[in-house]
């Protein structure tokens, strides 16, 4: 017997002997193999009847095994309480109407000691009501029933401390079973930091919409704003070339005009597109076109340019490529000339080349723009396409906003493709990017081609069509209704949605010109209302036969899904300001088929093959007969624009040189600054600064 225990049981045995009753212990046993065994030991006495002596019986039992697995089990249960008081989470356990234990976690979340909480319900330890509305204590016990029928059971709920503060939590509940009792463990998520941190990304998230709002809104504004005047002034441009009274020189400052003031617009536009790229606003709007036609127009128009500074310049169409296309007509012309532009305005000798080749797997296109031009250092690379970011090239040149290759990018990717760059500097670059199509019915497509003969009235035995516009500025209303009337259509016009009504009910115009920005009643109110009349007034036909009258938006909007809200609000088609006097006509001629009678000869202010704007042959060489501060003064003056200031240079330069003198002549009265620039290039050395 181990000598401790040998004293125990020794003592509290003999003793029990003379009360004459029953005694249980237990000891340990030093058995001979070297091992240590647990004997429980059982004795009771009795004294004879003769009084002599005591009886005592004795059964010692091994118990070893027993108490091995007890004190497995007192292991097991001590590792796993320290394991369960350890946990950070707070854990409770109880049944439907109180709880029995909780760790230590549970203590520090609550701010009670477990006796404290031994007994209470749940919603003891909630307000009275959660934040649904709803009281806490039977919604507790809702939740602790479907825990019991699913197994486990999620939700959020708000507890409440001992110091009455409420805090809110996830609480995962899980039925467990222990004997015959159904019991509920709660784990216990404080989501107070997770919900704060919530609340503070909500307010950053709502004042971001608030700022992205407020610049939609300045967008819009001036946009309207910038396109309204523009409109007018390349409309009233368009509209006084139809003068046949006009000498040479007189269209050639319309066409000035006119040039100037896409010019703007293309300056404009670049702007309001980087914004609307920041604000999450540019859409895809695909539709079938030419795709040879729109590549034709455009060598057409670098053509110029290109000659003026002696350069080659080259398409290169793989015969595959496909006529008639869908996709965004727009984007991708915008993207070519951003590539385009930068290719001439960077290249002083040697040439372009435009490849375009076509897969049909799925069907794409590919487009690389090939220069000789000074080429960009490896380091700009990466940065070359983020905003407002220029080459040293760019940056000498003093030209441009910095986001045109953004823009590009941006459209590229919308199109379903990329664009990347190779570049040797003082060799030329190559910019290369492909765009995702699909293949457009050729029948139907070539048929929306347009004529691009001046419309010099309507055809013969048509009906006397009446045209409402309505606009809230004059001079507005003043250039559609002129350039309408000039072709033979009747016209009235309205400054806001309520004269626009009454005209229309009194008038019954064919087709309505439709401002949306208007003052009193606008134009979506308007629009809704005559379409709302006139399918009333359509069921009645037989008592008072009506045509339906089309209306079609006029809008200075940036935003193409404004063009969505409009169509929602019933008008029946959409131009954007500043427009194109043929997109009028061909807008009229689809909704109402009018037909029209056009002038033989192509109108060149739309080909921008204006014979009175050809370039001077100047070359570079003819500007180095002036002295260098002349020509760096000549540079300063392109740089800022000031015609004044070249009208002085040119009257220096002496009479001898008549071919100088002409030349500069003409390029300051078409506003030629870019071509000056160029002539300058190649002799006009960039500062230190530059």
């Amino acid at each position: 017997m181990v000598p401790e225990d040998f004293e125990h049981v020794l003592g509290k045995s003999f003793a029990a002997i003379f009360v004459e009753g029953n005694y249980e212990d237990q000891y340990r046993y030093n058995h001979p193999d070297g091992t240590q065994r647990w004997i429980a030991f059982s004795q009771s006495s009795v004294r004879d009847k003769a009084g002599d002596c005591w009886i005592v019986t004795s059964v010692c039992t091994d118990i070893t095994p027993r108490k091995r697995a007890e004190e497995a089990v007192r292991q097991s249960e001590a590792k796993y309480r320290a394991l369960y008081e350890s946990i950070g989470v707070a854990i409770i356990i109880g049944n439907q109407t109180n709880i029995f234990t909780c760790n230590k976690a549970a203590e520090k979340l609550f701010g009670y000691s477990l006796y404290e909480m031994m007994g209470k319900h749940a919603s003891e330890l909630s307000p009275p009501i959660q934040a649904n509305g709803e009281d806490s204590f039977p919604l507790a016990n809702q939740h602790i029933a479907i825990t019991f029928y699913k197994g486990n059971h999620q939700f959020e709920w708000i507890h409440r401390r001992a110091d009455g503060t409420d805090f809110p939590v996830e609480i995962w509940l899980t039925a467990v079973e222990v004997g015959s009792e159904k019991l509920v463990q709660a784990i216990i998520y404080d989501l107070s930091e997770r919900k704060e941190a919530e609340k503070t990304l909500k307010i950053a998230k709502d004042a971001a919409e608030s700022a992205n709002r407020a610049k939609s809104a300045f967008l819009a504004n001036m946009s309207h704003e910038l396109r309204t005047p523009l409109n007018a002034i390349i409309g009233f441009a368009q509209l006084m070339d139809r003068d046949i009274a006009l000498t040479p020189q007189q269209r050639e400052f319309l066409a000035i005009i006119n040039r100037s003031g896409e010019h703007l617009l293309n300056l404009i536009n670049d702007v309001l597109e980087m914004s609307k790229i920041e604000a999450g606003r540019i859409i895809l709007n695909p539709a079938p076109f030419n795709l040879h036609y729109l590549l034709q127009t455009l060598r057409e128009m670098f053509q110029i340019r290109t000659k003026a500074k002696k350069l080659s310049l080259e398409f290169d169409i793989a015969p595959n490529l496909p006529q008639y296309i869908i996709t965004d007509e727009g984007k991708l012309r915008q993207v070519l000339i951003n590539l385009l532009g930068n290719a001439v305005k960077f290249t002083q000798t040697g040439g372009i080349i435009l490849r375009a080749k076509s897969y049909s797997t799925p069907h794409s296109l590919n487009f690389e723009i090939e220069d000789t031009g000074r080429g960009i250092a490896p380091f700009e690379i990466d940065n070359l396409f983020q905003p407002f970011v220029q080459a040293n090239s760019g940056i000498q040149a003093r030209e441009g906003t910095g986001l045109g290759l953004t823009i590009s990018r941006q459209f590229v990717q919308l199109m379903g493709g990329d664009i990347n760059l190779t570049s040797t500097p003082g060799k030329g670059s190559i910019f290369r990017f492909n765009i995702q199509i699909t293949l457009a019915n050729p029948v139907e497509t070539a048929a929306k081609v347009t004529n691009k003969t001046r419309i010099i009235g309507l055809a013969q035995d048509q009906p006397e069509y009446r045209i409402l516009i309505v606009d809230d500025r004059q001079e507005n209303r003043d250039l559609i209704a002129q350039l309408l009337n000039i072709v033979g259509f009747q016209t009235r016009t309205a400054p806001d949605g309520e004269i626009a009504i009454a005209i229309w009910q009194e008038w019954h115009p064919h087709l309505i010109w439709m401002d949306m920005r208007m003052p009193i009643i606008d134009g979506y109110e308007a629009t809704k209302y005559i379409k709302a009349k006139s399918g009333e007034r359509l069921e009645n036909s037989e008592i008072h036969p009506r045509h339906k009258t089309v209306i079609i938006a006029l809008s200075a909007s940036a935003f193409d899904e404004q063009q969505t809200n409009i169509l929602a609000a019933g008008c029946d088609d959409f131009v954007r300001k500043p427009f194109q006097e043929q997109v009028i006509f061909e807008k009229m001629a689809e909704h109402l088929g009018v037909k029209y009678i056009h002038a033989t000869q192509p109108d060149d202010t739309e080909t921008g093959q204006n014979p009175q704007s050809k370039i001077p042959n100047l070359t570079s060489a003819d500007l180095t007969v002036m002295p260098t501060e002349w020509i760096e003064e000549l540079h300063q003056a392109a740089t800022e624009v000031d015609a004044d200031k070249i009208t002085q240079l040119i009257e220096q330069i002496p009479k001898t040189h008549h071919t100088l003198v002409t030349g500069l002549t003409q390029l300051l009265q078409k506003f030629c600054f870019d071509e000056i620039l160029e002539l300058l290039a190649p002799i006009f050395p960039p500062s230190p600064a530059d």
